[in-house]
């Protein structure tokens, strides 16, 4: 009866083993990523409680790419903090509300209140692990007047999705049924001061049954502020005639 030579033993030991860890590592890795897709629609409910770590993205982005296996990660390895994401070029308006300028542009959220994550900072795992557990507070955060939950936030998001209403319409206008794009505009600037004419006068409408409503209830309220105005100029026009007449005796 032959044996196997124990070296030969050895080297299917520790092959064994490899296969094993190897197997046990590319699962763990390969876990589902954690990552929630924000939208236009779910903003406001998702990131306005709780905390994130936040990016916003262009498909085209070189940098979003080499990023994208890093943001997976990251959530997979973070336990208090939610990590997100949105298309910046399909949400503009989410990306005009935090005022993008270069992408990816990374945010720490926390109940609201926005820091940006700094560009100097690194880029891989343990570095915004870092800084979602503790980094965060050494960033100020963004003032009222620039936060995106805020009032000017929802009027800049609100001009972003009337811009890309616009440039869906014009892509409809020229790709689907071929139309110059000059006479879009042309349409759109003629439409567009309908509008703000129709807009001050209906305005102007508003703002003066207010006031006749504020100030003069009636009338009969309107004629008699005007007849005491009237007595009171001629009480004061009497009155200088009587000064004047006693000056000149």
């Amino acid at each position: 009866m032959s044996h196997i030579p124990h070296s030969l033993s050895r080297r299917v030991y520790l092959l064994s083993l490899f296969l094993v860890l190897y197997t046990y590592t590319c699962s763990s890795s390969s876990s589902p990523s954690q990552v929630v897709e924000i939208t236009s629609s779910n903003f406001h409910t998702l990131l306005s409680e709780g905390e994130w770590m936040y990016e916003i993205y262009a498909p085209w982005c070189g940098h979003c790419k080499r990023l994208e296996s890093t943001w997976s990660d990251l959530s997979n390895q973070l336990k208090q903090t939610r990590v997100a994401r949105t298309n910046g070029e399909i949400h503009k308006d989410i990306a005009i509300r935090f005022l993008v300028t270069a992408y990816p542009s990374l945010f720490h959220i926390k109940d609201g209140v926005v820091r940006q994550y700094p560009t100097e900072n690194g880029r891989e795992v343990k570095d915004f692990e870092l800084f979602a557990k503790q980094g965060w507070k050494e960033v100020s955060p963004f003032g009222w007047y620039l936060s995106p939950f805020g009032i000017p936030g929802t009027i800049l998001g609100l001009t972003g999705s009337i811009f890309s209403f616009f440039e869906h319409l014009s892509t409809i206008w020229t790709v689907t049924y071929s139309y110059p794009l000059w006479l879009f505009f042309v349409i759109t600037v003629v439409i567009l001061c309908i509008v703000t004419i129709l807009v001050t006068l209906l305005l102007e409408a508003i703002i003066s049954f207010f006031i006749r409503k504020l100030f003069f209830k009636r009338k009969s309220d309107f004629y008699e502020y005007n007849k005491k105005i009237e007595n009171k100029s001629s009480n004061n026009s009497k009155n200088d005639k009587k000064i004047k007449a006693r000056k000149a005796d």
